[in-house]
């Protein structure tokens, strides 16, 4: 029996006033549809209560697992590859 299943999560933090963070936004929605199993979430650090972790110091920056993985936008190949290798890790777990 299985109690806990890991779900790789990506969190892709961004600001209102960022004119990166658009691109950085559309592709989060590329990834997340690209890998169903990634929990892939948007936050927005201009919205109230929300809680930057210390290593978070630019935006956009991408965020895999507490791990920063790009600081800045990463080429769609990148993050692409760098997701590929979370869920094959994940399968290799199961």
């Amino acid at each position: 029996m299985i109690d806990h299943v890991f779900v790789p999560r990506l969190l892709v933090y961004t600001a209102r006033d960022c004119r990166l963070c658009s691109y950085a936004r559309a592709l989060a929605a590329v990834m997340g549809s690209r890998f169903p199993t990634v929990e892939v979430d948007v936050i927005d650090i201009d919205d109230p209560g929300v809680h930057v972790p210390p290593h978070v110091f630019a935006v956009p920056t991408f965020v895999l697992d507490g791990r920063v993985v790009s600081v800045g936008n990463p080429a769609p190949e990148e993050i692409q590859r760098t997701l590929a290798e979370a869920v094959r890790h994940v399968d290799l777990d199961c």
